[in-house]
């Protein structure tokens, strides 16, 4: 059973999840780790509005830092659960910086698809 901020948002959490085809056991999974993110979240005294992708990777450091392994967390999730927030109107959509080049561009397109689509830490990315 989920607690904190994010308690109300797990139903259309979990039918998205279901929608975009992830398994019932990977589902039950992302669902704790959205627990966990809620309870974080709680004891740091911020709401849903508050979540962010930067928020995402402090939790995403947060657990590392706590030991917990790879296979229990899930940046691609929890960053589909900012989609479902914002789709929601919960969270703000998070406004990119404007590229000055065509070579920005491409650039800012290709650190969003290795943060969103390969998982790769901010650190990494920007290393």
């Amino acid at each position: 059973m989920m607690t904190g901020p994010l308690a109300p948002f797990a139903d259309a959490y979990a039918l998205e999840l279901s929608e975009r085809g992830y398994t019932p056991l990977t589902v039950v999974n992302q669902l704790r780790q959205v627990g966990r993110l809620s309870r974080w979240l709680e004891t740091r005294g911020l709401t849903v509005a508050e979540l962010s992708g930067e928020r995402v990777e402090q939790f995403v450091a947060f657990q590392r830092a706590g030991g917990r392994h790879r296979t229990s967390w899930s940046r691609p999730g929890l960053l589909c659960l900012l989609e479902v927030l914002r789709g929601l109107g919960v969270v703000a959509a998070e406004v990119p910086a404007v590229a000055a080049s065509p070579t920005e561009v491409l650039l800012a397109c290709f650190e969003r698809h290795l943060l969103t689509e390969r998982g790769l830490a901010a650190g990494t990315v920007r290393g």
